[in-house]
């Protein structure tokens, strides 16, 4: 049994290395500089000796290095601080015996950032390298659902009925548009939950940026930020990076789905699934839906949680979501 997905994603401040092994055996892996830094830090050299024990270096065909800067300091500055970070990548894994012939570097400087520049903590995202180990040029094979077997894995089919019975849609097939870019869904709201609860409106924006999408084993990354929380009573901005997810869909539409596991306070886990789905227009989204459902509860001992097979379906009131400039 393959290994669908191992990913460390990390919420508000921590941000260090994220790892997303895709169903073919690919591998796509970003990782974290200190500022105006090009020296590996412990967490990445951690993440890239895991993936060395994990893998056959001989199985390896390709590897692709990529380094990026914030936006602090002049473009010139930025351009040859990332050739720096996409080389000492390069060394260290030409270091643990890969072939030096088989590795690309490329640099951008601060051209292509991921989050905003406007804070520290969307500039520490935007320092990284991203890395592609590739093994297989395979197309991942769908089922009669439009779904993956790594998506039927985190998606019991018990799960998969419970997000339809939302009305979420959801765009299966195993050749989806080419999404990368940043959107805000503005004024999100609930549009249905499948269990009791206030009828108290709640709304929210909802930043999403995606990357290193992966049309060969369907994979895709994620970071998603929500601020503007009205109506919850934990209103402060929520914010996750790397999230490692898989994606299907045909000509415009598209569905991502990933599985989230959420520690709280007193050690205990709960995992939910969670599915985007829409439809790619020149300009944004259209019709933007996105659903969460309880998935396993570890017995929840304190009965804090929502059960298996609770959830909520939002959706962005407009049917637009716009593609914003990073």
């Amino acid at each position: 049994m393959y290994k669908y997905l191992k990913q460390i994603s990390v919420m508000f401040f921590a941000l260090i290395s994220t790892l997303l092994f895709g169903q073919n055996g690919n591998i796509t892996l970003s990782v974290k500089f200190d500022n105006d830094r090009h020296i590996l830090r412990a967490d990445a050299m951690q993440m890239l000796d895991e993936i060395i024990d994990t893998l056959s270096i001989e199985s390896v065909v390709k590897i692709t290095v990529v380094g990026h800067t914030d936006n602090i300091g002049d473009r010139l500055y930025n351009i040859r601080l990332s050739e720096k970070r996409a080389l000492v990548v390069k060394n260290y894994l030409t270091a643990r015996g890969f072939d030096s012939e088989i590795i690309n570097t490329n640099y951008f400087g601060m051209e292509k950032p991921i989050a905003s520049n406007e804070s520290s903590v969307g500039r520490q995202i935007n320092r990284r390298a991203d890395i592609v180990f590739q093994r297989d040029n395979s197309v991942q094979s769908v089922d009669e659902k439009g779904l993956t077997d790594a998506i039927n894995e985190i998606v019991p089919p018990k799960i998969f009925e419970n997000l339809i019975d939302l009305g979420l849609v959801i765009n299966g097939g195993n050749n989806p548009p080419s999404i990368e870019g940043t959107y805000l869904a503005a004024g999100v709201i609930k549009v249905k939950a499948n269990f009791p609860e206030s009828d108290e409106p709640t709304t929210f924006d909802e930043e999403v940026t995606f990357y290193n999408q992966n049309n060969n084993d369907l994979t895709i990354q994620m970071d998603s930020r929500r601020f503007n929380m009205n109506g919850f009573k934990d209103n402060t901005d929520k914010t996750i990076t790397g999230i490692g997810s898989f994606i299907v869909g045909y000509d415009n539409f598209f569905s991502i789905f990933m599985k989230s596991v959420i520690h709280d306070v007193y050690g205990h886990t709960v995992e939910n699934v969670e599915v985007i789905s829409g439809e790619l227009v020149d300009g944004g989204i259209r019709n933007l839906q996105s659903a969460y459902i309880r998935v396993e509860d570890n017995g929840d001992p304190r009965d804090m949680y929502i059960e298996i097979g609770q959830g909520r379906l939002y959706k962005d009131p407009d049917g637009f979501s716009e593609r914003i400039n990073k």
